[in-house]
């Protein structure tokens, strides 16, 4: 399961409050929620799909061709924030969140640079967590993109960018856009010694970024196309699916250029 929304459910206090003391709440959310959405969208999507529950989310795939989703369910706040309290079902409880600044703050960022940032976040995590590691967080990656990505550039600028600033980053903290909270703990936890094998990775994409980039400044759009198709795999279209004339509009989805995936497509 690849997902690219996270969806927030905000669930009515009358009906599910009692929930917010019961341990088990978040689960038997899930459940409900999951009887829901079945009984509702098969029949118009007979190919759904739930993926294993996260610890936050519900994974629901509609099917080829449509996109995925992690199903979020929360509460609002009653303090006076705009701050919901969202489903925790590793620890149990309803763990307060800031998620609507948080998607305030990564649409600034992106509009900063000029719609260039989300599409190579996307290409980024298909490739960390393809070659990397599937339980990389997502935001620490947006995390790394913002500030590499603070003006608009081309997407080969843009990704060399995240790459070489992911390589800096590692080994210190990684705030959340926002500034509430490091991520590096979450990064360390997914296996003993993982942060420095990270960082390595991402010295190795950069560099192999920068080839990609030299190499089509001096015309070997070729060349070029195989360096990227290293860095990202096969969603990214390779020499002998590509030809050199298209090799150059590959990272704007040119038209001439071999179909990406979903993750790699423009949207709208």
């Amino acid at each position: 399961f690849r997902s690219d929304v996270d969806m927030v459910v905000s669930l009515d206090r009358d009906e599910y409050g009692h929930l917010l003391e019961d341990p088990l709440g978040p689960e038997k959310v899930m459940d409900r929620l999951q009887v829901a959405l079945e009984r509702y969208l098969r029949p118009r999507y007979p190919n759904l799909k739930f993926g294993p529950r996260k610890a936050h989310a519900l994974p629901i795939e509609l099917g080829d061709g449509y996109p995925s989703f992690d199903l979020v369910p929360a509460f609002e706040t009653t303090t006076d924030d705009d701050d919901v309290l969202i489903a925790d079902r590793e620890d149990q409880r309803w763990e307060r969140s800031n998620t609507r600044e948080l998607i305030r703050v990564v649409a600034d960022a992106n509009k900063a640079s000029g719609g260039t940032m989300i599409h190579v976040v996307r290409m980024v995590k298909h490739a960390v967590r393809t070659k990397l590691h599937e339980k990389f967080p997502g935001l620490a990656i947006e995390s790394i993109a913002i500030p590499a990505s603070g003006e608009s550039m081309s997407y080969a600028e843009a990704s060399a960018r995240v790459f070489e600033e992911g390589a800096s980053m590692l080994g210190g903290p990684i705030l959340d856009p926002t500034g509430r909270d490091n991520l590096a703990p979450k990064v360390e936890e997914i296996e003993s010694g993982f942060t420095q094998q990270a960082k390595k990775w991402f010295e190795e994409r950069a560099a192999e970024a920068q080839r990609a980039r030299k190499s089509a400044e001096s015309g070997d759009h070729d060349q070029s196309i195989a360096w990227w198709h290293r860095v990202f795999g096969p969603p990214f279209p390779s020499p002998t699916k590509a030809s050199p004339e298209s090799a150059a509009t590959a990272l704007t989805y040119g038209t001439s250029a071999a179909r990406p995936s979903r993750a790699w497509r423009r949207s709208g």
